[in-house]
């Protein structure tokens, strides 16, 4: 059925290129329609007075794992070598209930801060056939757009590295609309057999999709690869075409130039995750090498964009780096046009026919706010504190700190009981100060 809603007296702000313009935006069937000053409202048009607030294009996580959001409050050690046996730990316990919940618990933490696409990775030992589809499902009944990949490990048994590819393949067959697409999923690529790279490469070519490939590399890393197969990690993935336009480089360390230059080269997309990094004890990467192909990520973390955006200028500046504010808007807009590559919709954007995915902010600046000036109250002032509401494909799905279409009352409990699970089959495993989990590694 056909829906029209107006956004009545709002201050629409423009990423790309910086712009603040106080118009009506007319929404058809979850599509931008009109743009202009004043616009009268069609025949059984929903209208929403916005009362001169301003309206931002939603944003896209470019690296996220739902499967850890339900850790949220769990004790923490900052000894990272017990952050590593707590991660694959959650990932081998994760149940089909505890996959939903988590998936649940994690895209409406999302949606309240302001994001509206999720760029997830996803892994669950042992429940790999079908685990996407919970994920998808779960995502889609709390409204957001999602892009979702099974990470194939190699580092685990033969039988489940090529279930992962199944599920993958099954996933980017099934799931080809704009709210949801299919991606392939690659980690720990030292334990990855040039073998295994070509029937990945196979099942991509087959299905079209694009893959998101996390690259942890240190010194050890990168010696044991030049030792095993006489490239860097970034050089064998070059070599058997894996880094283009579609791929996704989750690179956790310090790229060398000339891998920066490689990946550059190939305009393959590299993903900044400032509280994931700095949380593992890791440096923060110079997202300003990549140019146009950088986006921000959670990384397992909560997907507050507002946040990771400011944390990576920080971080920069603590570096000595020579950035500026609209570094982290290039990283945001870089997050919506991956996410329109992905998906096949504009997004990010209100020009005519892009989807209508936007936050409305009551956001009372003290200070000019001008084009010029947009980038830091984007970066420093600006924060989900000031949404009050956000709209998917032309629906409102987060309002006044509440979900129109979910019953809390009823959900709530089941995240509960899905967190006390996670929780106690970590705790039949691990120490209670050993527990980290909730970034990477």
């Amino acid at each position: 059925m056909s829906k029209t809603t107006l956004l009545r007296n709002g201050t629409l702000i423009s990423l790309e290129p910086l712009k603040l313009e106080k118009m009506d935006l007319l929404i058809v069937d979850g599509r931008v329609a009109a743009k202009e000053p004043r616009i009268q409202a069609p025949n059984d048009c929903e209208v929403l007075e916005c009362r001169g607030r301003y309206i931002l294009p939603g944003f896209v996580d470019a690296h996220s794992h739902l499967y850890r959001s339900q850790t949220l409050g769990m004790p923490v050690s900052y000894d990272r070598t017990d952050s590593a046996r707590a991660e694959n730990t959650l990932e081998d316990i994760l149940t089909p209930e505890t996959i939903v919940t988590s998936a649940f618990a994690g895209s409406m933490d999302a949606l309240s801060l302001g994001t509206t696409t999720l760029i997830d990775l996803h892994q669950s030992n042992n429940q790999i056939s079908g685990s996407l589809s919970l994920v998808r499902d779960t995502v889609l009944t709390v409204g957001l757009r999602l892009v979702s990949g099974f990470e194939c490990d190699a580092a685990k048994s033969d039988d489940s590295f090529d279930s992962a590819i199944r599920e993958n393949e099954r996933f980017c067959a099934d799931n080809r609309t704009e709210r949801v697409r299919g991606i392939f999923g690659l980690g720990n690529l030292n334990a990855t057999t040039d073998e295994q790279l070509e029937t990945i490469v196979k099942a991509i070519q087959n299905s079209g999709c694009g893959i998101q490939i996390s690259c942890i590399e240190n010194e050890e890393s990168r010696d044991a690869s030049q030792t095993q197969y006489g490239k860097t990690a970034i050089e064998r993935l070059a070599a058997f075409d894996l880094l283009n336009p579609k791929t996704i480089v989750n690179y956790r360390g310090s790229m060398s130039p000339k891998d920066a230059d490689i990946v550059r080269a190939r305009q393959a997309w590299v993903i900044h995750t400032p509280s994931a990094d700095a949380l593992s004890g890791r440096p923060a990467q110079s997202f300003e090498d990549y140019g146009y192909f950088a986006a921000l990520g959670s990384g397992g973390c909560r997907s507050n964009l507002f946040a990771e955006g400011r944390a990576a200028f920080l971080q920069g500046r603590a570096r000595q780096a020579n950035i500026n504010p609209m570094d982290v808007i290039r990283m945001i807009v870089g997050g919506q046009q991956l996410g329109s590559e992905l998906l096949g919709l504009e997004l990010g954007s209100t020009n005519r026919d892009a989807g209508a995915d936007f936050m409305i902010l009551n956001y009372h600046a003290r200070t000019p706010l001008t084009p010029e000036t947009l980038p830091a109250h984007l970066t420093f002032g600006m924060g989900p504190e000031h949404i009050t509401s956000v709209m998917i494909d032309g629906e409102i799905v987060y309002r006044s700190g509440g979900f129109p279409d979910i019953d809390m009352r009823q959900l709530t409990p089941l995240m509960r009981k899905g967190a006390e699970n996670i929780w106690q089959s970590l705790n039949q495993t691990l120490e209670p100060a050993e527990v980290n989990i909730g970034m990477e590694n």
